[in-house]
């Protein structure tokens, strides 16, 4: 695997999702799937040059890794991300595909608001 360089504003990015409340019944993306973990980051992962099998098959190790079972994902553009204040980190590993989403605030309300916008703007699709 070659080394991928810093993210581009123009990649693609994927959120996978493990739970069902994740996709509203319209099928729309919930805002709750954004929100960061206790360190403030929500994972993500570079998708651009990615066939859509390989995209899916990344996803089921992350799944296995938290226990969980692989029920969708939520794509989007690393510009949606720049847009609503938020930064992207990618792994010190420059092979890893996978990287953060941070600088979220730390007031509640304002970390839903961004998701909410942010949300808004993820393709969501289920497996």
């Amino acid at each position: 695997m070659t080394a991928l360089a810093d993210i581009d504003p123009n990649e693609k990015l994927t959120r996978y999702l493990f739970e069902k409340s994740d996709i509203r019944k319209d099928g729309s993306l919930h805002w709750r799937a954004l929100i960061p973990n206790k360190e403030g980051e929500t994972s993500v992962f570079r998708i651009s040059e990615c066939s859509e099998g390989d995209v899916w098959v990344m996803g089921f190790p992350v799944a296995q890794t938290r226990g969980k079972v692989l029920i969708g994902r939520g794509d989007l553009i690393a510009s949606n991300v720049l847009e609503v204040s938020l930064t992207l980190r990618r792994d010190e590993d420059a092979r890893s595909r996978h990287a953060d989403i941070i600088g979220w605030p730390e007031e509640k309300d304002r970390r839903q608001a961004i998701a909410i916008d942010l949300a808004e703007k993820v393709e969501p699709k289920k497996l």
